[in-house]
């Protein structure tokens, strides 16, 4: 019996562990993503290029890219970086938020 209760307890405080673990990961990772797009709106392209993700990956409640906000706020420059820094550019591009609209009909 003290196996068995031994072996449930381990499997509790494994799963809170992971649990735990899980969660911070998903708060990391937002935070991460609210610094770019908040880089992207600035202009500031260094801090976008020091964010340890794929920008073209990156989307916002409103399934708008990087390249959406940088065209919405006027980001040239930040524009640039991300179409070259794209793995498939066609397809970022052309991507669509939930108004169906792509990143070119904001610019």
């Amino acid at each position: 019996m003290e196996d068995l209760y031994e072996e449930y307890a381990t499997s509790v405080a494994d799963w809170t562990i992971n649990d735990w673990v899980e969660v911070e990961s998903l708060a990391l990772l937002q935070t991460k993503e609210r610094e770019a797009r908040l880089a992207v709106k600035r202009g500031d392209l260094e801090a976008l290029q020091e964010i340890d993700l794929s920008p073209s990956k990156i989307r916002d409640n409103s399934r708008r890219s990087l390249l959406h906000v940088a065209a919405m706020h006027g980001k040239i420059e930040i524009a640039e970086y991300l179409i070259k820094s794209a793995q498939n550019v066609h397809g970022f591009v052309n991507l669509r938020d939930n108004l169906h609209l792509t990143a070119m009909d904001y610019a």
